[in-house]
């Protein structure tokens, strides 16, 4: 675990930046602990990582972002988007390459319709216009591969 990341002042002012090489050592173990078929120690990377995930929403809280049941319920309604045919109504796909491609359609609209969210909320200066340009850049990589298939 990211012993500078774990106490309670970590959280406090700007502290985002400096924990992303927690999340990232914390992924990277449990990258690790997987392909050495170590689930002792999977158990317990999980948890480090689970534990960045709640800083994370901790700091977006304390600012009046967004709460942790915001992530969740925006985690449960990507599921549900993106897989229509196993949460929703839709016919089980055929063929994995036909799940691939509804869930790359349905990607490719939520980049696009979260575009407009970005551009209203730069104008009100509430992020800056590197957070903007990075979901255009998303939206042209989704607009080009579709057009390569």
């Amino acid at each position: 675990m990211c012993i500078s990341c774990a106490s309670r002042t970590a959280v406090r002012g700007t502290a985002r930046r400096p924990m992303k090489k927690c999340v990232t050592d914390e992924a990277a173990e449990v990258v690790e602990a997987v392909d050495n078929e170590d689930f002792i120690n999977l158990r317990e990377e999980l948890g480090d990582l689970m534990l960045q995930v709640l800083m994370y929403a901790e700091i977006a809280q304390e600012r009046q972002e967004f709460t942790l049941d915001d992530v969740i319920d925006e985690l449960a309604k990507k599921l549900v988007r993106r897989h229509p045919n196993v949460f929703g109504d839709e016919e089980m796909s055929r063929t994995p390459g036909e799940g691939l491609s509804v869930w790359k359609r349905v990607k490719k609209e939520e980049k696009l319709g979260r575009l407009k969210e970005y551009e209203k909320m730069y104008e009100q200066g509430k992020i800056p216009l590197k957070a903007l340009e990075k979901q255009r850049e998303k939206c042209r990589i989704l607009e080009a591969q579709e057009g390569a298939e």
